[in-house]
């Protein structure tokens, strides 16, 4: 079976490595950057890319900015041009941010995906399907002031609920230290 490809020649921009290489795309592919998103390189070019970055250079960034939120695409693109021992050209950060742009729209869209095959793509899914624990009530048990705390920031936040509010509970206060 002879299957028809032909050559494109990219930048490639990876975490060790920035060269020149050249990727065989099938002619049955409908676009020539969803053929590279395949071969696991995200285009910096919607129609004739010359540059692409490496998927696994944009998910070291995204794990490294979401660890340290003031990690600049900058500093991370001056970072890998040390790695790779050449001088550092500010035209690539922009190319590694419109790559990441890309990269995180498609993570989404995945994370969309596989929620709506899970059938937990409605808005009040969380809520419906808590942890049991958490919402059981015994039989006689006296109701609490608040019957479940939570915050959208995993819980950091919690510690600051007015003590106040929680004083009028004497043994409530104790619990949390007083």
């Amino acid at each position: 079976m002879d299957l028809k490809v032909h050559e494109v020649q990219l930048y490639m921009v990876g975490i060790f490595c920035a060269e020149r290489h050249v990727l065989y795309v099938p002619t049955e592919d409908y676009s020539v950057p969803s053929a590279l998103v395949h071969q696991g390189v995200i285009p910096c070019a919607p129609l004739h890319p010359h540059t692409a970055v490496m998927m696994d250079a944009l998910e070291l960034y995204s794990i490294a900015q979401n660890r340290s939120p003031h990690f600049s695409i900058q500093a991370f693109v001056k970072t890998i041009s040390d790695l790779q021992g050449v001088q550092y050209r500010p035209y690539l950060a922009r190319l590694f941010s419109i790559a990441l742009d890309v990269y995180l729209q498609i993570c989404l869209r995945v994370n969309d995906l596989i929620l709506e095959a899970l059938c937990r793509d409605t808005p009040d899914w969380h809520l419906k399907n808590t942890c049991p624990t958490c919402t059981y009530t015994l039989k006689d048990e006296p109701d609490l002031k608040f019957k479940m705390l939570f915050a959208m920031d995993g819980n950091d936040l919690l510690k600051c609920i007015s003590r106040e509010a929680i004083s009028a509970d004497k043994s409530a206060a104790q619990g949390l230290g007083e």
